[in-house]
């Protein structure tokens, strides 16, 4: 009986063993589905990041872009002002100086000064 007995308690020792490692083996595989999960999920995340980090940049560089058009534009926009604005006023002197209106003689005196007659 004893060889029974000792049969008996090593079956159910094994069964035992067999429950418990299971039980830990399956913990350990859940554990490592999770840790596998959290690292995709963490590459994931990283490469979002970077995808965003890329477009900020992207635009940054586009706003920048900009605003050395729009500094371009203000100075295109005051030179054709002021081009603009002295063909006017040499047209206007010109018709003033036709008409008789007007007679202007610039002369330079020995200071190397300008002095303007206008009559």
């Amino acid at each position: 009986m004893s060889s029974y007995k000792e049969a008996m308690f090593l079956s159910e020792f094994k069964s035992f063993l067999d429950e418990r490692v299971d039980c830990r083996l399956e913990a350990m595989l859940t554990e490592d589905d999770r840790t596998a999960n959290h690292e995709d999920r963490t590459a994931e995340l990283e490469s979002k990041i970077e995808e965003l980090e890329s477009q900020i940049e992207y635009y940054s560089d586009h706003e920048d872009r900009i605003s050395e058009l729009e500094d371009t534009v203000a100075a295109i926009d005051r030179s054709q002002f002021r081009d603009d604005l002295t063909a006017i006023v040499d047209r206007r002197v010109h018709e003033l100086m036709t008409s008789g209106r007007i007679r202007l003689s610039i002369q330079t005196s020995p200071t190397g000064r300008v002095n303007h007659d206008n009559r």
